[in-house]
């Protein structure tokens, strides 16, 4: 049985794959470079009322850092990261701004979630806010 070594698979400068390269938190990024597809980009929005701090996490990559952007800026920038062929998901808090953000991304083709704040401790368990409001 031949080795890799005998079929001239083994890594070197003149061959090696990218994935000796690339940092992975998960299988997903592997995956998507052995099948040949591009990868998922997910973001992560907090949401203001004049700006949006946005994390950006490509494949199975760690996140990049936040970054701030303009509204109009964000939906420029949304707006290339979908035309560059991958599948864009988006997840953003409710808040008291609407669904307006929503359905600009799902305009673009964006799959956007909005999903429901939860209260949480420094242990990430669930804080009991119902008190809090009877006694107002």
């Amino acid at each position: 049985m031949m080795g890799l070594s005998g079929a001239g698979l083994e890594p070197t400068p003149g061959n090696m794959n990218s994935v000796y390269h690339t940092e992975l938190s998960s299988l997903e990024g592997t995956r998507c470079q052995f099948n040949g597809g591009t990868e998922p980009i997910k973001i992560g929005i907090d949401v203001h009322q004049d700006f949006y701090v946005v994390v950006c996490q490509v494949g199975g990559t760690n996140p990049k850092p936040p970054q701030r952007f303009h509204k109009e800026a964000f939906v420029h920038w949304a707006t290339k990261l979908k035309q560059s062929g991958a599948s864009v998901y988006a997840v953003y808090e409710a808040c008291g701004f609407g669904f307006g953000l929503q359905g600009r991304l799902a305009a673009l083709g964006i799959e956007c979630h909005v999903v429901c704040p939860q209260k949480l401790d420094e242990q990430n368990r669930r804080v009991k806010t119902d008190g809090l409001r009877r006694s107002v």
